[in-house]
């Protein structure tokens, strides 16, 4: 799913009569694969084996319900590839949508002025002077040349901008400068799949996902520069100790005995 519009709408009345009549086994693979054409923004290939995975059942299951999502029409089978109509639908219309919003923000900029240039500055400069000199009953105020020692740093700007940087790294972007995960970080479906495609179940996944954020949260090396690659060190880890002993560590690499406490706390709800 685009970063520029991580959502979609959701209607609970169209889906719960939609889903009508399906087993448990259809539903899950009918809302995993409604999610996975979200997420990817258009179909998804038709691999019985990755969304057995996903859902956590055999390929022969998964293969199974898919035939009667498609018979039942819930699905469409188009060149090896599994989509939905509504989904079609709704993704066309994001993208339309975002085509808009790019024509708008081109009309709102003003003519002549190159963005992020020194004229631009300049001319932004002469008129908050202008608007001193009026508030100060016509007396404009020194104003300090671009570059100054005296001149005072944009606070605001530069919190937006550490925000952004900590939220792109969260979300697998690499980051110039280390930053924890935010206090309401959700894991992207898109690294559970990639731990569950390499051996873990989804539920000791998104265990292992919360402990990482609670250790980033709480430890004094919680800060990584990207955390996708620390996602895939955290639960290979796993992997290669089950037991929860352990092991030699690297510099940087969260607390073995700290880790599976955390752990422990999550897995019994504590």
């Amino acid at each position: 799913m685009s970063t520029e519009q991580p959502w979609v709408r959701w209607f609970p009345a169209n889906w719960l009569t939609g889903s009508r009549g399906l087993t448990p086994t259809e539903t899950t693979v009918y809302i995993t694969v409604l999610n996975l054409i979200y997420e990817k923004d258009g179909p998804v290939d038709a691999d019985p084996a990755t969304l057995g995975r996903y859902c956590l059942m055999t390929k022969k299951a998964a293969e199974t319900a898919l035939e009667k999502l498609v018979e039942k029409r819930k699905l469409k089978l188009v060149d090896g590839r599994y989509s939905n109509q509504r989904a079609e639908d709704e993704i066309a219309r994001k993208q339309e949508m975002r085509k808009t919003q790019s024509k708008n923000a081109k009309k709102r900029k003003k003519p002549g002025r190159a963005s992020g240039s020194l004229g631009t500055q300049l001319d932004v400069s002469h008129e908050r002077v202008g608007k001193k000199a009026h508030k100060n009953n016509g007396t404009p105020q020194p104003m300090l040349p671009l570059g100054s020692a005296n001149a005072q740093p944009n606070k605001k700007e530069e919190i937006r901008t550490k925000k952004q940087e900590s939220v792109a790294n969260a979300t697998g972007q690499k980051s110039k400068r280390a930053s924890r995960l935010p206090d309401d970080w959700k894991i992207p479906n898109e690294w559970i799949g990639e731990a569950v495609a390499e051996g873990l179940t989804q539920a000791a996944a998104m265990a292992e996902a919360e402990a990482m954020k609670n250790w980033s949260l709480s430890a004094p090396s919680g800060a990584k520069l990207d955390w996708r690659a620390a996602w895939r060190n955290w639960y290979r880890r796993r992997l290669a100790n089950p037991s929860g002993a352990p092991q030699p560590r690297n510099r940087g690499d969260p607390p073995d005995d700290d880790f599976r406490r955390e752990l422990d706390r999550i897995t019994k709800g504590g």
